[in-house]
């Protein structure tokens, strides 16, 4: 009689009812890791499909150069260390020379035995280095929340923008595109380890380390913007969590160049001087000048025109934005796009502003420059 009863109970699904429960929480639980993969593998399809765009661009804008140009600059001294090489070697001559930079020992040790002193060689490798830059750079912003063809957009420029030709113009500095390479992979890592746990958010944070480490030991241009990136983290992941990870980081950052200018040691070549505070605040109102009148040359890039009327064009339009911006109701659509490309084009100066900030200490030569003599 009460088997009887308890199968006509279960019958009813009294007490099957936690076990579909249980079946159904594990359909769910697939569902979502089905989704989850087919997501990635998007995202990886769209990756490459960027990348393929980004190439043929970079393809488009470089041939000419790889084909006709040739050897500039400090690539002649460095073709020199190979060529006639100091009696302790090739790795020693350089160490003299970039010494606070063991990276770029490392990569033109490299370059002068895998590419000699063919020109070409080097400058397609230049021209690869800004195409894989401006494709990390699509899938960090992506994965901040572009859309994919303001990202794209936005990628693009990066990579066409004039007055940043000459790391691909000049073949030697492909190891300036190389660092920020990794210092936005960097990033990506760090925001990837905010969405996991456990042992796998932590190998995903001592990789993120490690890039920011090593593209700062090779080119010092993210040091200052690296300090910055925890206002990502914020963003993603909220101000408890990210706390830590942005104070490891400022922690890592610094202790690097410390590291590098006490114990490595000084150089011919690396930025390293040290000016009295009077000097570096000189350089930065010097620096910020220059960058004013870089961007105003950028919004009208017109012979004979004066910078500063491009800067002006600038500034009326980030005004007139923001007026518009607070004219309009809370509600617009039209209120929040404003809002957010006023907030990446303020982002974007502040990314700039902190790039150059690392070379504050050095010679005033340092500077924002669309001639001959920009210089980092």
């Amino acid at each position: 009689m009460k088997a009887a009863k308890i199968e006509a109970v279960s019958s009813t699904g009294t007490i099957a009812a936690p076990r579909r429960r249980h079946l159904a929480g594990a359909a769910r639980g697939r569902a979502e890791r089905s989704l989850a993969a087919v997501m990635r593998a998007r995202g990886r399809w769209e990756i490459l499909a960027c990348a393929g765009a980004l190439s043929l661009l970079t393809l488009l804008m470089c041939a000419a150069h790889i084909r006709h140009g040739g050897i500039y600059y400090d690539d002649w001294g460095v073709l020199a260390l190979g060529r006639f090489p100091p009696p302790r070697g090739l790795l020693h001559g350089l160490w003299l020379d970039y010494g606070q930079r063991p990276g770029q020992v490392l990569y033109y040790a490299a370059l002068d035995h895998f590419l000699g002193a063919r020109a070409a060689p080097r400058l397609a490798l230049a021209a690869g280095m800004v195409a894989l830059q401006a494709t990390v750079l699509y899938a960090l912003l992506r994965r901040l929340g572009l859309l994919t063809p303001d990202a794209l957009a936005c990628s693009a420029l990066s990579l066409t923008f004039p007055f940043s030709d000459s790391v691909w113009l000049w073949g030697i500095l492909s190891l300036a595109s190389l660092a920020i390479c990794a210092s936005l992979l960097g990033v990506i890592l760090a925001l990837r380890a905010f969405e996991r746990s456990g042992a796998r958010a932590l190998a995903l944070h001592g990789a993120s380390l490690a890039m920011y480490v090593s593209g700062i030991l090779s080119y010092e241009l993210f040091a200052v913007a690296g300090c910055l990136a925890g206002l990502l983290y914020v963003r993603a992941a909220g101000w408890a969590r990210a706390r830590a990870r942005w104070a490891i980081d400022v922690v890592a950052i610094a202790a690097t160049l410390l590291l590098a200018r006490a114990v490595l040691p000084i150089d011919i070549a690396t930025p390293s001087r040290t000016q009295s505070l009077h000097g570096v605040l000189t350089h930065a109102g010097q620096m910020a000048t220059a960058g004013v009148r870089l961007a105003g040359a950028a919004v009208v890039p017109a012979r004979g025109v004066p910078p500063w009327i491009g800067a002006g064009v600038l500034a009326t339009g980030l005004a007139a934005g923001a007026w518009m911006r607070w004219r309009l109701p809370r509600g617009e659509r039209a209120r929040a796009e404003l809002g957010r490309w006023l907030a990446i084009a303020l982002a974007g100066a502040a990314l700039a502003a902190a790039a150059w900030a690392v070379y504050l200490p050095a010679s005033d030569h340092y500077s924002p420059s669309a001639g001959a003599r920009s210089t980092a």
